[in-house]
């Protein structure tokens, strides 16, 4: 039995496969993601009309439920844990095996045209088992799990063990603050679990987004799943790049003022006609600091180095800057934190409170993740924060208002390598470079010779003509996870190209000579047309 209707603007199919009812919500556009969404029952009418609060919704969304939960969605069998639950039966692989012969078929069969990227999503036990999926096949390039069930038995060990068929783009992860807050033995290690799960991933250079939100597992599941799958849709994300584009376009006058008369000391940073300010404090200054616009709400960036001069960060919001700052000097000294923070960069407004400053928080730590250019030490952020349209565009505001400051005061931690508007303009024509087996792509930037990821790096070196320094650059990027079965999966950024050129060829060469324009001029020859128009 099958039916179909409208439901806002989405096309609804329900139908029956294998005893399980299938609900699919097409996207209005052709070619769109096509998400898998596991339930415990067919509420995701809940679910959409959450979606819907929060904006954009242009995804294929093919729920499935009526499952055996325990038995389908567990990986192995394991004692049972209490007389009310049913026992967990490890039929994982089974219901994986059918989900991808039948029912992604089917689903694939009645949306309009080819997915651009497939995802599995779920909640509870489902979220489990869509992390379990990723360990176990190849056809889901990212994951949301709310409210997973990381309790069950040897389940991180199993993540700690073993390699995912396909390394995802994205990860989402979420848990209910009181979740752990019970006395049963098992089902307490939920957030210890969840927590070493993320950080395991999260050291496999794994995109990783974990959020904590208020309430037990029953609390708000409908608003807890659609925030996962929000998290998917990247229209939203395309959006506010263009946005940025527009209004970058414009100049802007900015009032720097040095508090001490000296660049290295305290430095405050304003726009004309904005009620925000930003404030860098090195650290050996901020107990001394008795400015009062410092003690108001804002968000901060404690700005580190990793014992391999790698840049990490760690943001943060308070409502009061100045108290919090001095708790985590303490909390360094009593050895509770074990990063050490050279410099602080805060943001501050008159009219900000708790709820816009965690939005903001929430905000920065995955643009700054995004841009992959900072270790990011943050662990957490509150998103349960709900907001005003009129709000949330006043918030956006003032982050466009954070990146261009933050970048003013010489740190690039929300800004990615490549800008997306940089890939399509004239002024920054991409090269090549094809020599043996070593294949590359890069550009030069207002910042330097960016070689794009996908470039396939020459395993072998010359050590004689090949630089210890470069050699250390290398076993650098590979340790950090940008380089993987020798090729590059980000965007590195090299101050030259003849050093570019050496890091994929594996010996010295002069990279204005083998880097290549589509036309297969060197760049030594078109740098040389140039200089004589």
């Amino acid at each position: 039995m099958k039916s179909n209707h409208m439901e806002g603007e989405l096309m609804k199919e329900c139908f029956k496969l294998s005893g399980k009812d299938i609900t699919l919500y097409k996207a209005e556009k052709p070619n769109q993601p096509l998400v898998v969404l596991n339930m415990f029952e067919d509420d995701s009418s809940g679910v959409l009309a959450e979606l819907q609060k929060m904006g954009d919704f242009d995804i294929n969304l093919l729920v499935i439920s009526k499952l055996n939960w325990n038995s389908e969605l567990s990986p192995w069998e394991i004692p049972l844990i209490s007389k009310q639950e049913p026992p967990f039966t490890g039929d994982a692989s089974v219901y994986l095996d059918w989900l991808l012969n039948e029912a992604l078929p089917k689903g694939l069969e009645l949306i309009d045209g080819t997915p651009t990227k497939t995802y599995i999503a779920g909640y509870s036990m489902a979220g489990l088992f869509a992390l379990y999926a990723l360990y176990n096949c190849d056809v889901f390039e990212r994951a949301a799990c709310m409210s997973s069930s990381f309790w069950f038995p040897d389940f991180k060990e199993y993540v700690e063990s073993h390699q995912m068929k396909r390394i995802p783009e994205k990860l989402y992860f979420s848990l209910g603050d009181k979740e752990s807050k019970t006395k049963h033995q098992i089902l307490k290690t939920v957030q210890d679990n969840t927590e070493a799960i993320v950080k395991h991933l999260r050291e496999q250079n794994i995109d990783v987004t974990f959020e904590m939100n208020e309430g037990n597992h029953f609390k708000d599941i409908d608003w807890r799943i659609a925030g996962g799958l929000r998290r998917f849709a990247d229209k939203y994300e395309v959006r506010m790049i263009i946005k940025e584009c527009i209004r970058m376009a414009r100049g802007k006058s900015i009032e720097l003022f040095l508090a001490n008369g000296t660049a290295d000391s305290l430095i405050t940073a304003e726009f004309s006609n904005w009620n925000g300010k930003a404030i860098k404090i090195p650290r050996i200054e901020v107990s001394e600091c008795k400015r009062t616009d410092i003690k108001g709400a804002g968000v901060y960036y404690l700005f580190c180095k990793e014992e391999d001069d790698t840049d990490s960060v760690y943001i943060g919001e308070a409502e009061n800057i100045q108290e919090r700052l001095m708790q985590h000097l303490r909390d360094y000294a009593a050895e509770k934190e074990t990063y050490y923070w050279n410099t602080v960069v805060l943001f501050v407004g008159r009219d900000l409170n708790k709820a816009l400053i965690r939005y903001l928080e929430s905000r920065l730590v995955d643009m700054a993740r995004d841009s992959k250019r900072y270790l990011v030490l943050t662990k957490n952020t509150y998103r349960k924060t709900i907001l005003k349209e009129s709000q949330i565009a006043a918030m956006e505001e003032f982050l466009d208002n954070i990146k261009v400051l933050i970048n003013t005061l010489g740190y690039k931690v929300l800004e990615p390598i490549v800008q997306k508007n940089e890939i399509t303009r004239q002024e920054y024509p991409k090269l090549y470079l094809n020599i043996g087996s070593a294949t590359a792509t890069a550009m030069i930037t207002s910042e330097g010779f960016v070689l794009l990821s996908g470039a396939s790096v020459n395993e072998r070196t010359a050590p004689r003509s090949f630089s210890s320094g470069l050699i250390k650059l290398r076993d650098k990027h590979y340790k950090a996870g940008r380089i993987k079965d020798w090729k590059t999966v980000e965007d590195i950024l090299f101050s030259s190209s003849s050093t570019a050129a050496c890091f994929v060829l594996g010996y010295n060469v002069s990279g204005p000579a083998v880097w290549k324009n589509e036309d297969g001029k060197t760049l030594k020859e078109t740098e040389a047309e140039k200089s004589f128009e």
